[in-house]
């Protein structure tokens, strides 16, 4: 019995010790592959936003008034693929502040003025089609119809924007929502500028991707 006793015992301890030195290496592995597993996702995510940011081109002029080391007006035109244009007009010495935004489509358009107090965004039932005429030969001949409709204004939250960013912070933290402007977009915004100063250094066309471009100014 005390035989037994001691086997069962021996074999305990020798159990408790091969665990001690097996359980480094497999919480070492685990972890790795964790961490694999993030890297992973973290570079597909960066190649996918590269990706994107490699149809985009930036042309750009600016000028410094006033003894300003730097631009304190500029002129940013970004060309996506396509026919999607942005253009963005930036004055530091205007003597009124604007901040509004236009985007025009063949469907609708809007305007978004962040000084308005209380019809900040204004959405209009306006577009345009372009067809050819089956009976004509030229091709510069063309048939542009225009569609003018009503303005819809719909009431928006009136709270201070860093305020909401900050929640959307607090709430991503506690896992509770995503982030809006996560690490990623702010890559993009950064490359846009890079871009940006670039062109305004060279004079031409500048691709976030940093390859060749040649477009119209």
């Amino acid at each position: 019995m005390k035989r037994l006793v001691a086997y069962a015992r021996s074999q305990r301890s020798q159990g408790l010790t091969e665990f001690a030195i097996i359980a480094p290496v497999i919480l070492l592995l685990t972890f790795g592959i964790i961490d694999f597993g993030r890297a992973l996702y973290l570079y597909i995510t960066l190649q996918q936003a590269a990706n994107e940011g490699a149809r985009v081109a930036v042309s750009a002029t600016g000028a410094a008034h006033g003894g300003s080391p730097t631009e304190n007006i500029a002129y940013l035109t970004v060309r996506y693929e396509g026919s999607l244009i942005g253009h963005v007009h930036v004055n530091w010495l205007a003597p009124a502040k604007v901040r509004r935004t236009i985007l025009g489509g063949s469907k609708k358009m809007l305007i978004y003025d962040d000084m308005e107090t209380s019809e900040k965004l204004k959405v209009y039932d306006k577009g345009f089609s372009i067809a050819t005429d089956p009976t004509l030969q030229k091709e510069y001949q063309l048939m542009i119809s225009y569609r003018s409709g009503d303005m819809h204004a719909p009431q928006l939250e009136t709270r201070e924007g860093l305020a909401v960013e900050v929640e959307n912070v607090i709430r991503a933290v506690n896992g509770k929502e995503p982030l809006v402007a996560d690490g990623v977009a702010g890559w993009r915004v950064v490359r846009i500028l890079e871009a940006a100063q670039q062109s305004i250094k060279q004079g031409v066309a500048v691709p976030v991707s940093g390859g060749p471009a040649i477009l119209p100014r």
